[in-house]
């Protein structure tokens, strides 16, 4: 065999073999859509957001609500814990709660105002007046000893 024959088997297998790339590299393409322009890049569109639509309003007032029977309370019903509006009136006795010793007795219904005595646990004081709302508290004037004061009526209980 020379080589001119050699050399022309030799190029027409080179022939077949680079074709083999062109002709299968568009197939991955396809199968993988890159034949489309896709660059891998995923962009995620959100819709916007509906249009508010114009509601007609109505003029005519919501329903009235009819008033309904009073409801009668029994004379033994429960009284109710933490109520101390109603507890807590001027002529009954209280005593501070096991979890406030060291309660201060104040010479106004305020957390700022002059302290004019602690009160341990269980001490017994004179309700003085209704209980009344400062700063965001219910406070009750009270009596011990010879000093009058406030009292938060969170740490105070009445005694039946």
């Amino acid at each position: 065999m020379g080589t001119s024959t050699w050399l022309r088997r030799g190029m027409a297998r080179w022939a077949r073999w680079s074709l083999i790339p062109l002709l299968v590299a568009p197939l991955i393409l396809v199968a993988c859509g890159k034949d489309q322009g896709e660059t891998g890049v995923k962009v995620i569109i959100t819709p916007a957001p509906p249009t508010p639509t114009s509601v007609a309003r109505s003029l005519t007032p919501p329903p009235t609500l009819t008033p309904s029977t009073a409801v009668a309370f029994p004379p033994n019903a429960p009284t109710i814990t933490n109520a101390t509006g109603s507890q807590l009136t001027a002529g009954v006795k209280a005593k501070v709660k096991d979890s406030a010793d060291g309660l201060v007795l104040r010479e106004s219904p305020s957390t700022k105002a002059k302290s004019l005595e602690s009160l341990a646990a269980g001490t017994v004081l004179n309700v003085l007046a209704d209980p009344q709302e400062a700063e965001g508290r219910t406070w009750v004037k009270v009596s011990h000893g010879g000093n009058q004061g406030f009292v938060a009526a969170e740490f105070i209980d009445r005694i039946p």
